[in-house]
């Protein structure tokens, strides 16, 4: 493998390990495959919440900084549509207040 081929390899681990991925849905199961999924691509920073109410509590939490996001489009409370408009509209509320 050429230097450049290593450094990118090296790059795109670094990326994965330091990436943080927050998932909401109402299935465990789900849950746990797309962990698992993520774990294997080398992504270790994973946190979750069974509802959209739960997720947008820690989606808003102060610090909390999320570089992808996966969101059921069924939940109990909020449904992933309404739970992702909500934090979209508290983003912007935030921009303008900055």
């Amino acid at each position: 493998m050429s230097d450049h081929k290593e450094d990118a390899a090296n790059l795109d681990n670094a990326a994965r390990a330091s990436c943080r991925v927050y998932g909401c849905g109402r299935s465990l199961l789900r849950a746990h495959a797309l962990k698992s999924i993520l774990l294997t691509l080398g992504v270790h920073d994973v946190e979750e919440a069974g509802d959209g109410d739960a997720a947008l509590a820690k989606l808003k939490a102060p610090g909390a900084a999320f570089d992808l996001i996966f969101c059921d489009l069924q939940m109990p409370d909020r449904d992933g549509i309404e739970t992702l408009r909500a934090l979209a509209a508290w983003e912007r509320a935030l921009a303008l207040s900055s």
